[in-house]
């Protein structure tokens, strides 16, 4: 047996559980014991030297970058040779500024490897191979998320790397992709960066990373990029050559860090640094780097690497561009843009982590990669990070520090042209429009990423205490710094007000409530609200007082305050009368536009909301979390993908929230992907566990995949979350759940009865008709169809089990199914349709028609069609060589 065939089946069986691996290979009796033994050895333990660590599936078309190997096969001395008797080369698959990639063959093991040729460094033979013998210690390090090297040799002079195969492609080709497409511009990032994925690699993009936003998909890229090299630098191995092109990207969302041992090969050469020499990288180097007298190794240029990385990946460009030299003098002395100033999306934290990576002097950069990773975690979790973005005064003490000389000059210059100058009320006028500006565009920035429905998500009608969204949890500052910035907004100290309200900080509530009334602002309305919102009763701080019981509204902000009190009372049509009213006598103010784009979203105004949605925008000069959820939301019916893409951008603005995640959920669910859909449906579930509605798509997704404990155990979940206090004429979800819970049991039987566990499937009926039995008259006009389907599944069982016979059980199927016609209004079932189509299979010829009208129209109910089909391949196959059995055809429909 062939070593390649060895390696096939290891591939194949590696993936397995143990006990799948024992049943596998005991089916290998055929193919001979030898292999069966060899295979067993494998994987009783890691194979010792280079296979110590297990290889990933490789593919010899996709390594490191693509590359057109047809235009350079017949022109490289390099294939065909083998490396130190060892390694054979196959084909050019590749190339970087170091070296270039091929896939070869380990011809011991025949294993298929990847090999790295550099490119002749014009060094001695001794010094050649004193490289090699330290970059070879680098083959000791093992980590998973580094591409292992395996072996390091020289060959005609030049040295070589071997390493693992990876099917992956690299971030630089990805940025490369999103600057000639203009994504950056048009904001689908996330969509766009897995579709270059699954272009590149001809495969779907699968796992948790790709459902989330795309700041969090770059920053959970090096995060782990970080720890990675967290872990080389505690074993004394530093990379000094982090970019782009050195981070893959596969389809499960893995990324690996690459070409540990290219930078130790190329350390002496530090003191010639050329554009030759760091080709590709000289943006990414941390400065003293490129200092010929120190070449610094701490670990600290690896830091640097990463938050450059970082920048690209977030802004879409290099953290420097020009001319190499003009590139060498900026890496020197000059910090890059102000990385909102080039993406105003990104979140101000982010920006923050870039800038404290990349300092010029290493001991202001985080003080190890680990320090860094922990930053980015604490932004995936919504927590403060360590650092802070660079103000225009940072940035000059740091030129300062960097040229101290240059800065006395101009101090001194600055001073006596200062005190001649008779202009300075002029110069002062200019800082203050500066600072205005600043401001503003702080101000503007923090709005926006404001949670789509900061203390809305609480709803009155419930005696129960507030149940905010817990994407408000840490808004405090954030609400203290709006105040701050724009005194002059009534709106922002009320919703201060309520967001305090809700969590039980009465001081801060109070406080606020107490400026409106000083500023004359609420008057009667405040006052009216006051003792409700600061009251020690939860219920009562919950409850508010009825919109209609408040007093006249007779300002514009005290229709908005009637408003928001009528939305948090689920009355958006009145919600959405008074902020009419509102915009009405004040036309410019747009926060009042902003809160009735959500009381519109659940009215007859509902077409309307875009156009306040856009009033926002334009006013801001961005997209706010709210604007973009009111487009998605109205598009993602008809645009499900823009749908998509609007949700996304809202989750990289406000952070995780529940609405978007429930309805990129959704979305993905009725495409069919059930297993992304549920990832995303249970964090926002996580975020709102009284959501009803979250848990009955969660149950639909187990249920599309067979899971049919699991959706249960959803739908249960979900009724023990439901909110408390829901009163009489609010409607009540408690029957939709277990409607649900009677479909997940109809379901399961209906799979136990394909699977002939008849029985088994009997039971799951019993359990159906007692949740039915709990529903009392709260469904009567659902229940007749539910009973017909459950009755008729149950004489499929007796059928089976011999309780009736064939003919009996078609004419009573039918019976059934015109009761279902009659008592449910609906067009046909589906579930009857199935049983019908499969039944008349076993008639004969006869009815072979019917049974294939029956059996297509039942395949058009998702969850039917696995099944159906099979059913219609059977047909089929009876079609060809089928004979008439000896049941008659039923006559009649009863």
């Amino acid at each position: 047996m062939s070593g390649s065939r060895l390696w096939e089946l290891f591939d194949a069986l590696v993936e397995l559980e143990p006990d799948e691996q024992r049943a596998e290979l005991e089916r290998l009796t055929e193919e001979g014991s030898t292999l069966r033994e060899e295979l067993r050895a494998l994987l009783a333990r890691p194979p010792s030297g280079f296979m110590e660590r297990p290889l990933l599936a490789p593919e010899e078309s996709d390594f490191l970058t693509n590359f057109d190997s047809a235009n350079h096969a017949d022109k490289d001395p390099m294939i065909g040779q083998v490396l130190v008797g060892m390694y054979a080369i196959k084909a050019r698959i590749g190339q970087g500024s170091m070296g270039v990639v091929y896939s070869g063959e380990h011809l011991k093991l025949q294993k298929p490897i990847a090999i790295k040729v550099l490119h002749d460094i014009g060094v001695s033979p001794e010094d050649l191979e004193r490289m090699v013998e330290e970059a070879a210690t680098v083959a000791s390090l093992r980590h998973e998320n580094i591409v292992a090297v395996h072996d390091v040799g020289t060959h005609a002079g030049r040295a070589f790397m071997v390493m693992d195969q990876i099917h992956g492609v690299d971030l630089q080709g990805w940025l490369a992709y999103a600057s000639e497409k203009h994504c950056f511009e048009s904001g689908s990032l996330a969509g766009a960066f897995r579709k270059y994925v699954e272009q590149e690699l001809g495969r779907p993009c699968t796992g948790p990373l790709w459902t989330r936003p795309y700041s969090e998909i770059a920053t959970t890229i090096m995060r782990t990029m970080a720890r990675a090299a967290e872990h080389a630098h505690g074993r004394g191995y530093i990379h000094r050559d982090i970019a782009p092109k050195n981070v893959l990207i596969t389809s499960r969302g893995e990324p690996f860090l690459i070409d540990f041992g290219i930078a130790t090969l190329s350390a002496d050469k530090v003191s010639q640094i050329t554009r030759e020499t760091v080709k590709g990288t000289l943006e990414y180097v941390a400065p003293e780097q490129l200092d010929p007298e120190t070449a610094s190794r701490l670990p600290t240029v690896d830091v640097y690497g990463l938050g450059a990385t970082l920048y690209h990946l977030l802004a879409g460009r290099q953290p420097f561009e020009g001319e190499p030299l003009q590139v060498f003098q900026q890496v020197l002395t000059s910090l890059p843009p102000g990385l909102r100033s080039v993406q105003p999306r990104v979140h101000r934290d982010l920006e923050a982590i870039c800038f404290g990576a990349m300092e010029k002097r290493p001991q202001d950069r985080y003080s190890s990669a680990g320090a860094l990773a922990d930053d980015l975690d604490a932004f995936l979790d919504r927590r403060p990070v360590s650092r802070r973005s660079p103000t225009w005064v940072g940035r000059v003490s740091r030129w300062c520090r960097r040229r101290p000389a240059a800065a006395l000059s101009t101090v001194a210059v600055v001073g006596m042209i200062s005190f001649g100058l008779v202009s300075g009320s002029l110069l002062l006028a200019d800082v203050r429009r500066v600072e205005a500006a600043d401001r503003q565009r702080l101000f503007e920035g923090s709005f926006a990423e404001l949670p789509l429905l900061t203390t809305l998500d609480s709803d009155a009608r419930f005696e129960s205490a507030p149940f905010p969204a817990k994407s408000d949890e840490a808004l405090g500052p954030l609400w203290a710094l709006l105040v701050e910035l724009r005194p002059d907004l009534p709106m922002l100290r009320w919703y201060r007000a309520n967001w305090a309200s809700q969590r039980g900080d009465l001081v801060t509530a109070k406080a606020a409530l107490d400026a409106l009334l000083e500023r004359a602002e609420g008057g009667a309305m405040i006052q009216a609200l006051e003792p409700a919102l600061t009251s020690l009763d939860a219920i009562t701080r919950n409850q508010l007082v009825p919109a209609d019981e408040l007093p006249a509204a007779t300002t514009a902000f005290e229709h908005a305050i009637v408003a928001y009190v009528a939305i948090r009372q689920r009355q958006h049509g009145l919600g959405y009368e008074h902020l009419s009213r509102a915009l009405e006598l004040e036309p410019d103010a747009w926060m009042y536009a902003d809160l009735r784009s959500v009381a519109g979203l659940e009215s007859t105004s509902a077409d309307l909301c875009i156009e306040d949605a856009v009033r926002v925008e334009d006013y801001l000069k961005l997209p706010t979390s709210r604007s973009l959820h009111v487009r998605a939301f109205l598009t993602r019916r008809d645009f499900p993908e823009r749908a998509d893409e609007l949700w996304l951008q809202c989750l990289e603005l406000g952070g995780d929230q529940h609405q978007p995640l429930h309805g990129r959920g959704e979305i993905l669910f009725r495409a069919g992907h059930f297993d992304e859909a549920a990832v995303l449906l249970r964090r926002a579930a996580e975020l709102k566990p009284e959501s009803w509605r979250t848990f009955l798509l969660l149950s639909r997704c187990a249920e599309g995949e067979g899971r049919f404990a699991d959706a249960q155990a959803a739908l249960l979940e979900g009724m023990g979350n439901l909110a408390p206090g829901r009163p009489a004429g609010v409607f009540q979800p408690m029957s939709d759940l277990q409607i649900e819970q009677i479909f997940v049991e109809l379901a399961w039987a209906n799979q136990l009865v394909s699977a002939g566990l008849h029985s088994e499937a009997e039971v799951k009926l019993d359990e159906a008709e007692g949740w039915l039995a709990q529903l009392g008259e709260a469904a009567a006009a659902w229940r007749g169809g539910v009973e017909c389907e459950l009755r008729a599944l149950r004489l499929v069982i007796d059928e089976a089990l011999g309780r009736r016979d064939l003919s009996q059980t078609l004419a009573r199927l039918r019976g059934q199914h015109l009761l279902y016609l009659r008592d449910s209004g609906q067009d046909a079932s589906s579930l009857i349709s199935l049983h019908l189509g499969r039944l008349l299979m076993r008639t004969g010829p006869g009815n072979f028609d019917e049974a294939e009208e029956r059996l297509r129209f039942a395949s058009r109910e998702d969850s039917l069609t696995p099944v159906a089909s099979a059913a219609l391949e059977q047909l089929a196959a009876l079609r060809e060589g089928s004979t008439p059995t000896d049941i008659p055809e039923p006559e009649g429909d009863l």
